[in-house]
């Protein structure tokens, strides 16, 4: 499972560690794979290692979209497994009276996922 970072009381976070739990009563392995982590009971490996994770072209990978991030983009591109994407409604920056353009990756509109697209074999929205 890829995403940007992990930290209690986050939303994204939540969603993530939801399905790892998920997943693992059903008997699969999960790896997490973040930039950051901040107190989660969870070992999370650095994202540029998940290539080496990769075994067989039936492991899935699991992307949360919940903010710009290049290096997923291009790693799900070349990836040799099943991919996901798991886009997390983002607030846009006009509700906190915020201009869209001064905080860079803070927003990208769903029309950012078609650059997955071809990356991606299946697509959940979570729309709160």
């Amino acid at each position: 499972m890829l995403l940007p970072g992990l930290a209690p009381y986050d939303a994204v976070s939540n969603d993530a560690l939801g399905m790892t739990a998920a997943l693992r009563t059903f008997g699969h392995d999960v790896v997490l794979f973040a930039l950051h982590a901040k107190d989660i009971d969870e070992p999370v490996q650095p994202p540029e290692t998940i290539e080496r994770w990769i075994e067989s072209p039936d492991d899935v990978v699991i992307y949360h979209y919940c903010t710009g991030w290049d290096f997923p983009l291009q790693l799900l591109r070349r990836l040799k497994a099943r991919r996901v994407l798991r886009y997390h409604n983002i607030t846009p920056p006009e509700f906190f009276g915020v201009d869209p353009g001064a905080v860079p990756g803070l927003y990208l509109p769903l029309s950012a996922s078609l650059l997955i697209n071809g990356a991606s074999q299946r697509q959940f929205v979570d729309q709160n």
